[in-house]
């Protein structure tokens, strides 16, 4: 039951597949849309200060979402993460800022959860083929290979440092996947790109995640159908 809870949390896997473009949505406002993360994402602005430029605002996101690409999406052979999980060394390895604050959050998770937010679940994915298209064949994997990576799905067999920033196994074979809380983590980021332009009244979302600050381009507030 356990491992099926774990496996839910990281349905969704990083892409790594960024394109911006800025659709008008009505004469009020904009909306800047793209890929990111295997998902999409939206951007509506409720006000835009009147010197701010909003084809340099759609730079620096897409600067912002190709960084976190760089850093934790296992579809990319030289990110961070799979680097990280590549290596057999149980030494500390450095790595961004941004990367080992992911890391340590998704270890509070963990322990606030009992072990049931777990990003060391990879291996799990790995041999249930979760990545896989609709057209490939799904072989069920055995119970000795499944006993064999549940014994890698433990966040204690991994350590982390903010200062300086740094990751370490315990054991080689320990892999990660940090979808579940990468899209959280690149709202927050995105959201200090829209503030650093003094843009302070909008909405943002990432595959149905979201933020929402101050009110629409009426002085409504945001209001969100679930």
């Amino acid at each position: 039951m356990k491992s099926c809870l774990i496996i839910l949390l990281f349905i969704s896997l990083i892409y790594g597949c960024e394109t911006t473009s800025f659709v008008p949505q009505q004469l009020t406002t904009k909306s800047l849309r793209g890929n990111t993360m295997g998902t999409t994402f939206e951007i509506k602005f409720g006000s835009v200060p009147q010197d701010c430029d909003l084809n340099v605002v759609s730079e620096k996101i897409n600067e912002e979402l190709k960084s976190i690409t760089r850093q934790m999406s296992t579809w990319e052979p030289d990110s961070e993460i799979s680097q990280f999980n590549n290596s057999q060394s149980t030494d500390w390895i450095p790595v961004s800022k941004d990367f080992a604050f992911v890391v340590s959050r998704a270890k509070d998770y963990f322990n606030q959860t009992n072990g049931m937010f777990d990003i060391t679940i990879l291996p799990l994915l790995e041999i249930w083929n979760i990545d896989k298209s609709e057209n490939e064949s799904l072989t069920p994997p055995t119970i000795e290979q499944i006993k064999a990576a549940q014994e890698l799905v433990n966040s204690n067999l991994l350590e982390v440092t903010l200062d300086p920033p740094a990751l370490r196994k315990l054991r080689p074979e320990v892999r990660i996947e940090v979808s579940a809380i990468a899209q959280g983590h690149g709202i927050d980021r995105l959201c200090n790109v829209l503030e650093k332009f003094n843009i302070m009244n909008y909405m943002v979302e990432i595959g149905g995640e979201l933020k929402v600050k101050g009110t629409k381009p009426d002085g409504k507030p945001w209001r969100i159908a679930i």
